[in-house]
C-alpha cells in the first residue's frame, strides 16, 4: 500500500503568520540544539549489526513532531528533523530488546531478533521514506547527511531499484550504513548497484551481506565491515573500487593477510586488527615490518590468544610494531599513533 500523502494546508498555515516568541520557541538555536543532543539516536558509525530498539527513534520522531508544531520550530528544526533518515530501529522492539514474547538481553544473539513481520514493516518504512525525501518534498533530500537501514527480502525485487534511486538523489549523502541484510540479498545488491555511483559518500558502514554497495562509492574513505554473514568478501572482491580509503574496521585478519593489504591499501591510516597466531604459526617479524610500505599508518592492534601479553615472542612483536609507527607519517589530523595487543586478560595499549 503506498503511504498516506499529508494534505499540504497544515504546512501552508505553519509557514506564515508571526513567529512564536515566547515559551520554549523563545530560546536561541544553539540551546534548543543543546536539548536536542540528549535524545537517543542511532549512532555513527553504528556496529551492533541488528535491529534497534525503540529508544533510537526518540531524536528523529521528536524532531519531526517540533517542526510541524510552529514556524519557529519549523525554521530550526526541519534540516535537523531530516539530517539523519533511520529506517533501522523497530517501534516493536522495546528498549529491554523484547519483541513479542521473547527478550534478548545478550548483544551477541540479537541478530537472530528477525521475523516476517519485521520484514514487512522495515520494506514499508524505507519506501514510506524514501517517497518523503525524494518525491513529496525533494528539498528534503539536500538535507540528508546519513542514512541507516535494515534492509529486507520483503518485496526485495522492487524495494531495493527504490533504494538506489533515491540513494543517487541525495546530493549531500556522507555516510551510508547497512545494519542488517539478509544473505539472500547479496546477490540482487550486487546486480542493482550496476549504473548507480554515490560520489558524496565518504564513510560506509555495511552488514557482511550488503558489501556490494561498496562498489557504488569511488570516494569512500571510511568503511566499516561486520556482522554475522554467509560470505564474508575477501578484499580482491571490491578493493579496486576504493582507492581513496584510509580507514578499514572488520573482525581482525590471519597475519598471512599482511602483505595483500600492504599491496592493495597502500595509503590506510588505520587496518583490521592482525591475528599474531595463524594455524600454529606465530607472525614473523619481517612480515609485520612490511607494514612500512604503508606509509600513513598510524595504529597497529595485534590479537592474541590467551594470556600472552608478556610472553617474549609477542612482546619482540609489540616492539617491532613501536618501531614500524616512529617511522610513518606523523599527520596532522590523524589519530595519537599507538599499538595495542588484545589477549584474553584484556587489551594493552603501548604509546610511540
Amino acid at each position: 500500500m503506498p503511504p498516506h500523502t499529508r494534505r499540504g494546508g497544515r504546512l501552508r498555515i505553519l509557514a506564515s503568520g508571526p513567529l512564536n516568541t515566547t515559551g520554549l520557541p523563545s530560546l536561541p538555536p544553539e540551546l534548543l540544539h543543546e536539548i536536542i543532543s540528549y535524545l537517543s539516536s542511532t549512532p555513527i558509525p553504528c556496529l551492533d549489526w541488528h535491529v534497534l530498539s525503540s529508544n533510537y527513534l526518540e531524536r528523529s520522531s521528536t524532531l519531526r513532531a517540533l517542526s510541524q508544531t510552529c514556524k519557529r520550530f519549523r525554521s530550526v528544526f526541519l534540516a535537523l528533523a531530516w539530517e539523519h533518515v533511520e529506517v533501522c530501529a523497530s517501534p516493536k522492539v522495546s528498549p529491554l530488546y523484547k519483541f513479542k514474547t521473547r527478550t534478548w538481553p545478550a548483544t551477541d544473539s540479537r541478530f537472530r531478533l528477525w521475523s516476517s513481520q519485521l520484514a514487512m514493516d522495515f520494506a514499508r518504512e524505507l519506501v514510506r521514506q524514501t517517497e518523503i525525501i525524494t518525491i513529496r518534498n525533494p528539498v528534503l533530500a539536500l538535507f540528508v547527511r546519513t542514512f541507516s537501514v535494515v534492509l529486507s527480502d520483503y518485496s526485495a525485487e522492487t524495494l531495493l531499484p527504490e533504494f538506489y534511486r533515491c540513494l543517487s538523489l541525495l546530493p549531500n549523502l556522507e555516510t551510508l550504513q547497512v545494519t542488517r541484510a539478509p544473505s539472500s540479498l547479496e546477490k540482487q545488491l550486487r546486480a542493482e548497484c550496476l549504473g548507480h555511483t554515490l560520489p558524496s559518500v565518504r564513510t560506509l558502514v555495511l552488514h557482511t551481506n550488503a558489501w556490494p554497495i561498496v562498489k557504488c562509492c569511488p570516494n569512500v574513505e571510511r568503511l566499516h565491515l561486520g556482522g554475522v554473514g554467509y560470505h564474508y568478501p575477501s578484499v580482491q572482491e571490491w578493493y579496486q573500487y576504493v582507492p581513496k580509503l584510509r580507514v578499514f574496521v572488520k573482525l581482525p585478519i590471519p597475519w598471512t593477510h599482511i602483505s595483500a593489504y600492504v599491496a592493495r591499501f597502500p595509503d590506510l591510516v588505520e587496518m583490521p586488527p592482525i591475528l599474531v597466531e595463524y594455524c600454529n604459526k606465530m607472525l614473523p617479524l619481517e612480515t609485520l615490518r612490511l607494514l612500512l610500505k604503508v606509509g600513513n599508518l598510524q595504529r597497529i592492534d595485534l590479537v592474541a590468544d590467551g594470556d600472552r601479553h608478556q610472553q617474549p615472542e609477542v612482546m619482540a612483536l609489540v616492539a617491532a610494531a613501536q618501531e614500524v609507527l616512529r617511522q610513518t607519517a606523523d599527520l596532522v589530523d590523524g589519530p595519537q599513533k599507538c599499538v595495542t595487543l588484545k589477549d584474553g586478560r584484556g587489551v594493552f595499549k603501548f604509546a610511540i
